[in-house]
């Protein structure tokens, strides 16, 4: 299993998805959890992640 943080920023959803497409279209992974942590004044995104 694999991790990819980012901080999210305005349009969270969005980046949110862009992030998500990119990881299944050019990694071919699968997304297996999705946990929002603030950090500071932040939040990030903790992706968890499986590559075939």
């Amino acid at each position: 299993m694999k991790v990819k943080v980012i901080t999210l920023v305005g349009d969270f959803e969005r980046q949110l998805n862009n992030t998500i497409h990119e990881l299944e279209s050019k990694k071919d992974a699968q997304v297996v959890n999705i946990l929002y942590v603030p950090h500071g004044k932040e939040l990030k995104a903790v992706i968890h992640y499986v590559t075939h």
